[in-house]
């Protein structure tokens, strides 16, 4: 036997991609399912609805902080020419959205630039004999001498230490990109134990912030990072006040060797040369004094909280350039599968590290690593692992290019492209079915400032196309559902509000993949400063599992009721289901009950049949419909973590590798029976119980399941 389900899922905002999924009707039609005047429910196994609320950038993401970390060791003269004689094409692209150079807008045109570098030499404190790496090198301080072989230079020194680029300024980008390659031709004398990733991190860490600790020196550095007023590298990053994307890009011609510890690097502490420690550090996995890489994978995104997508990191790195060109990127789908293309460079037999004995007859001084990848015979480069696996960690979000080429146009290119994902207004990444009434199902929400100045809303009733939700947001402002506008066969718009846009011109030009659609504003509708904007969207998809399976899992007494899913002919279905290919499918139904027959079923204890992939998130709340243990009614699991089951060992195919085990107290309190409380109109409502609330659970999703349910007192998620 079989049990079907759907999940409800958002469409969470990325990048625009050209895979496609089912939508909430693939034929258009509306998605309610199930008979609105009676409200009754199928019979049959459970269904499972699941809301996930995605923040999102409600105005034009049109504000850019760029970053190079570049070594400035003694190898990389050639490499930081090469660097600098592609700012112009970089400058002009960002500034005009065209990337090919042929006149015509291909994206949303940056209209202000922040440009800063970093080099890779943070030294080697507390270590003395090592030339070039004294004390805390640049101390990831933003560089900001020019230097003496750029000609037209706008400063000796600038100040602040990075540069600007305002449309509205009239700024010279031809200028600007000059400066930027006055600023990048660091010159070859720093360490050459090289620490992009952490001088990286250093640079852009508010200094404030003491939840990153960096190394520190002899004379008592704060080992604090340089970001922020007051510090170094000022405020720089505009993250935190404005949706602005982050980019980093690593240009060396060796691995990173970020560091925790420097006395595994002074002279004579180990037999192995300077050139082979970083190698044998990273053999010793967590015993190393190298930086764990999820330093950097995650801290950096901590930069743009809730809004991780407009952090990205790249790398022009020693990779074979063969492995990096756009036809073999292309046969990789790094906007589903992103780790699939990492794989296939770490696993490459070129970025495997092996000692180069250099004729001597044991490990010594003068031994290296054997090159990755060169562009001759003095200019060589070697396997980026770290460098490669932190752009894996960053996902569709990453990028890798090879430093083995003079001409660096290509990494520049797709530079530009990644950034260019992020640019304009919120991307959805995969198409969406309107229904009769040219409407997706899906929704969203402003919630306002509690204490508005300026152009903030203080109420939504000061605007005509909001409608108060009669609930108060995280920050304690009042929550507005923005009208969504229907989009016809003309994508005439007479109202204000927000619409599934897959048509206009600027969406064909901020959407680079196959497919281009994402959530747009009416000029009267963009959401004012100090408001939040949420999207909850729903798809479907089907889950297959056995109840057999099922019933060795539950270690109550009362087990699911064996449902006849084989099926000849739709009679042969429970209620409302149809008979497909054999098997009784629910179709798009998936309902909380009749809720009103079973209140006094609201907390009993019930056991979650359908569980995702890694266990549950905490974040979330779960309503799993038609459950035989709440009479057909709604289970509930509200905001708990892990796999409730009591023996997680014994998950088998349902659960997938990977799932935690929930806490038993948290699976007591949190999963349980309920019922609806607030639903559609024509469907039956309970009243809560003693102990328990009405709370929205599903704002969106069929009127057979949408809507409130009891939650118990105590364990409202905030």
């Amino acid at each position: 036997m079989a049990l079907r389900s759907f999940w409800l899922l958002v469409y969470v905002l990325a990048a625009c991609a050209s895979n496609h999924s089912k939508g909430p009707d693939e034929d258009g039609e509306d998605d309610d399912g199930g008979t609105t005047e009676t409200g009754a429910a199928p019979d049959g196994p459970a269904c499972f609805a699941h809301e996930r609320t995605a923040e999102i950038a409600g105005t034009s993401v049109d504000e850019i902080e760029l970053v190079f970390a570049v070594d400035n060791s003694e190898s990389m003269r050639d490499e930081q020419a090469s660097l600098s004689e592609q700012f112009p094409r970089l400058i002009a692209m960002l500034t005009t959205g065209d990337i090919d150079g042929d006149g015509a807008v291909d994206f949303p045109a940056a209209k202000s630039l922040h440009l800063a570098v970093v080099s890779s030499d943070l030294g080697l404190a507390g270590v003395t004999g090592v030339a070039g790496c004294d004390g805390l090198g640049d101390n990831g301080i933003f560089r900001n001498v020019a230097s003496p072989e750029i000609a037209g230079c706008s400063a000796q020194t600038y100040e602040p230490r990075f540069l600007s680029f305002d449309r509205e300024d009239d700024d010279d980008p031809a200028q600007v990109a000059t400066d930027l390659a006055c600023m990048a031709t660091l010159g070859v004398d720093g360490c050459t134990i090289e620490q992009p990733l952490e001088s990286l991190l250093k640079a852009l860490w508010p200094a404030a912030d003491p939840s990153v600790a960096f190394v520190t020196d002899s004379i008592g550095d704060s080992g604090s990072g340089q970001a922020g007023p007051g510090a170094p590298n000022g405020a720089f990053d505009r993250g935190v006040r404005a949706a602005s994307v982050l980019a980093m890009v690593v240009v060396s011609d060796e691995d990173d060797c970020s560091m925790q510890r420097t006395d595994a690097f002074a002279p004579g502490a180990s037999p192995n040369g300077l050139d082979t420690r970083c190698f044998f550090e990273a053999l010793r996995g967590e015993d190393s004094n190298l930086f764990q890489l999820e330093r950097y994978i995650d801290v950096l995104k901590v930069l743009r909280p809730g809004q991780e997508n407009l952090v990205i990191f790249g790398g022009i790195v020693g990779v074979p350039a063969r492995l990096a060109t756009p036809e073999v990127v292309s046969q990789f789908d790094v906007s589903s599968d992103p780790g699939a293309f990492y794989d296939m460079l770490l696993g490459a037999p070129e970025l495997q590290e092996m000692v180069d004995d250099q004729g001597t007859p044991a490990v010594l001084d003068d031994d290296a690593l054997r090159p990755s990848c060169d562009r001759g015979e003095d200019a060589k480069a070697f396997p980026p692992r770290r460098i490669v696996q932190v752009a894996k960690g960053f996902g569709a979000n990453g990028f890798i290019q090879s430093i083995c080429q003079d001409d660096f146009s290509g990494p520049i290119d797709v530079l530009v492209q990644t950034i260019a994902k992020q640019l304009g207004r919120s991307i959805v990444p995969r198409p969406i079915a309107r229904n009769a009434d040219g409407l997706i199902d899906c929704d969203i929400v402003w919630e306002l400032s509690p204490q508005p100045t300026g152009d903030a809303l203080a109420s939504c009733s000061e605007r005509p196309f909001l409608s108060d939700t009669g609930r108060v947001g995280n920050t304690g402002g009042r929550v507005c559902r923005v009208a969504q506008l229907p989009a016809g066969d003309d994508h005439e718009l007479v109202d204000d509000g927000w619409f599934y846009d897959d048509f206009s011109a600027l969406t064909q030009q901020a959407c680079l993949g196959g497919t281009k659609q994402r959530i747009s504003f009416t000029s009267g509708a963009e959401p004012p400063a100090g408001t939040v904007t949420k999207l909850n969207c729903f798809e479907t998809e089907y889950f297959a599992g056995d109840i057999d399976e099922l019933d060795d899992l539950d270690d109550g007494d009362n087990d699911p009721a064996p449902f006849p899913l084989d099926c000849e002919e739709d009679a042969d279905c429970p209620s409302q289901w149809s008979c497909e290919e054999g098997m009784c499918s629910p179709g798009d139904i998936c309902s909380a009950g009749p809720s009103s027959a079973h209140p006094e079923k609201v907390g009993d204890p019930c056991f979650s049949l359908i569980v995702p992939e890694g266990g549950f998130d905490d974040s979330q709340a779960y309503v799993e419909g038609n459950s035989p243990y709440c009479n057909d009614g709604a289970c509930l699991v509200f905001h708990l973590a892990g796999d409730p089951r009591a023996d997680c060992s014994l998950r088998g195919s349902i659960g997938g590798e990977g799932t935690s085990c929930a806490n038993p107290q948290e699976v007591e309190s949190r999963v349980y029976c309920s019922c609806r409380c607030d639903s559609p109109e024509d469907f039956a409502e309970c009243q809560c119980p003693d102990g328990y609330s009405c709370v929205d659970v599903l704002d969106n999703g069929p009127p057979e399941i949408a809507g409130g349910y009891c939650v118990r007192d105590g364990t409202v998620f905030q």
